[in-house]
């Protein structure tokens, strides 16, 4: 008996954009399905970071389609958590680990003494899966930028998304702690949906079953299938 395929959690269909005439994405053509673990590499200004603000509404596309959960990108994105490559939070403000993170809870516009209990429990919980909850008090001023990732992280965790992407999560950890925090997301996200942006093709292929290599278009590979000479073709070196 024949069933019918899941609604993708993303679907963009011939999608194209560019900066001030300058193509950064041609005719992307992507399917990704609930649940599915997807690596994205490619070479610094390939379109990597673009590719995840188009997908999220954050840029408009020239061209194409973008649908999250069967839905238009503004309606379909509250389902989705991002963490962005360089954070716009400025570490000098007044505000501690928690507070930080229930931004991922409240609607834009309000503050954290707005959010209800089950809204700071979420947070902790969240923040003792990342090993941040000792930190909860503690001013974001005050942290390593390892620990700052991790509270980044939090804040798009703590909205319990169907789906996360994540551009350069290891950004200012070191070897060892990046280990720990991608066996912790690998853990803990293994029926969310993932979406990781990432140069390190050694651990991403040890993690994830599939990896697109973007380069202003878009090809996607078994991580199986990506032997040395295999990159070394798509990396042209």
């Amino acid at each position: 008996m024949k069933t019918d395929s899941p609604v993708p959690a993303i679907e963009l269909t011939g999608v194209s954009f560019a900066y001030g005439g300058a193509s950064v994405l041609r005719d992307i053509q992507l399917r990704l399905d609930p649940g599915t673990h997807l690596g994205l590499i490619g070479p610094n200004g390939g379109g990597k970071s673009t590719l995840l603000k188009v997908i999220l509404g954050l840029l408009k596309p020239d061209a194409g389609q973008v649908r999250l959960f069967g839905l238009p990108c503004q309606a379909g994105r509250r389902r989705i958590g991002y963490v962005p490559q360089h954070s716009r939070l400025r570490t000098g403000l007044p505000v501690n680990v928690l507070e930080t993170v229930l931004l991922g809870r409240i609607p834009n516009g309000m503050k954290p003494a707005f959010c209800t209990r089950a809204d700071r429990h979420i947070a902790m919980e969240t923040l003792h899966t990342l090993g941040m909850a000792d930190h909860a008090r503690r001013p974001v001023s005050r942290l390593s930028g390892g620990e700052l990732q991790r509270v980044l992280i939090a804040r798009a965790l703590v909205l319990q998304p169907e789906l996360i992407l994540l551009d350069e999560p290891a950004t200012h950890v070191d070897p060892q702690n990046e280990r720990g925090l991608l066996a912790l997301l690998r853990e803990h996200l293994h029926n969310t949906g993932i979406l990781l942006v990432t140069h390190n093709i050694e651990r991403i292929t040890a993690w994830m079953p599939r990896v697109a290599y973007l380069n202003e278009t878009l090809s996607c590979h078994d991580t199986a299938d990506l032997s040395g000479q295999r990159l070394e073709a798509l990396y042209h070196t």
